[in-house]
């Protein structure tokens, strides 16, 4: 079974994960990432339809690298996890963690949103 558990970071982390962050990825240093949330890449499959369809300009190329996520792609991102979250939560097993994984990412970019914090989307 996928591991669909969010896990806190702090900084940019290596390794083969999805990392929603606080702050802005230009490459020179690598405290200009804040704390944020990673997710496993087989995790990152149930998320990255929900980036496709409400984030302007990502592609599938942005999983290996730094999407900005604004304000107003990081709200309809928000709604659309919620959305999808609702429709797998009365399932069981895997579906059910999928829907615990969508919830917490969006429960953990809302206020980011709101608040119009710089956020990036750091691939592998």
């Amino acid at each position: 079974m996928a591991d669909f558990r969010l896990k806190p970071t702090v900084g940019l982390i290596p390794g083969m994960t999805i990392q929603f962050a606080e702050g802005r990825w230009t490459g020179r240093s690598e405290n200009e990432i804040g704390d944020g949330v990673a997710v496993t890449d087989e995790a990152f499959n149930s998320i990255a339809p929900l980036v496709l369809a409400t984030c302007p300009g990502w592609t599938p190329d942005h999983r290996y690298g730094v999407y900005e996520l604004g304000a107003t792609a990081c709200s309809e991102l928000v709604q659309a996890l919620r959305l999808e979250a609702d429709r797998l939560r009365e399932s069981t097993g895997e579906a059910r963690s999928k829907a615990n994984l969508l919830h917490g990412l969006a429960n953990w970019l809302e206020p980011r949103c709101e608040a119009r914090q710089p956020l990036s989307i750091l691939g592998y």
